[in-house]
């Protein structure tokens, strides 16, 4: 696993995974960089802390051709859509 420690004090902690060619890089308020995309089913989870100290949990997933792109109040993007069903779900709180 890797743990990186984001600017505003909270940490990231990642998993490998195997990343496909279509992602998405985001540029986070503070000017870093998010890589989002789509990836080969892993059972290796992501926890991300929150600034407002909550934890988002993502799992991995094969999403279909229904996705829906929403854009966030602070102007980044967020893609949502309907996921072939697996165990591995997304749970954000």
């Amino acid at each position: 696993m890797v743990h990186t420690r984001q600017k505003d004090g909270s940490y990231q902690i990642e998993g490998w995974f195997i990343p496909d060619r279509r992602m998405v890089h985001t540029r986070q308020k503070d000017g870093s960089y998010q890589t989002e995309g789509w990836f080969i089913p892993d059972r290796r989870m992501v926890h991300t802390r929150q600034k407002d100290g909550s934890y988002q949990i993502e799992g991995w997933f094969i999403p279909d051709r229904r996705m829906v792109h929403t854009r966030q109040k602070d102007g980044s993007y967020q893609i949502e859509g309907w996921f072939i069903p697996d165990r591995r779900m997304v749970h954000t709180r």
